[in-house]
């Protein structure tokens, strides 16, 4: 697989599966670095990127500006088990999450 302009090699799944898709907006959960965010940007969704990690936040953040997609990615700071209510969106994407205390919700579950 290419890299995006931000050097990230796109998810091949994802990749695959969205080819005959028409661009929307996506809800991307657990975003990262941004890669895929990135990935997804430059073929014309609209992203909002969350993920609960300033470092990987901040390195997200840099790229957008950096490849000429700024106006299509937004990236947020959330607990994704608080997110609550969220707009509409055509694709929610959710990729290798880290969910606080999912240890212990699957130890209580008979």
């Amino acid at each position: 697989m290419v890299p995006n302009s931000a050097g990230f090699c796109p998810d091949m799944t994802q990749a695959s599966d969205l080819q005959d898709w028409s661009p929307g907006a996506v809800l991307d959960l657990g975003c990262g670095e941004g890669g895929d965010a990135i990935w997804l940007a430059e073929h014309g969704w609209q992203l909002t990127a969350v993920d609960v990690s300033t470092t990987a936040r901040e390195r997200a953040a840099a790229q957008p500006d950096r490849v000429g997609v700024a106006a299509r990615v937004t990236f947020e700071a959330h607990d994704m088990q608080l997110l609550g209510a969220v707009v509409a969106f055509g694709l929610v994407r959710l990729v290798y999450p880290h969910v606080e205390g999912a240890e212990d919700d699957e130890r209580d579950t008979p």
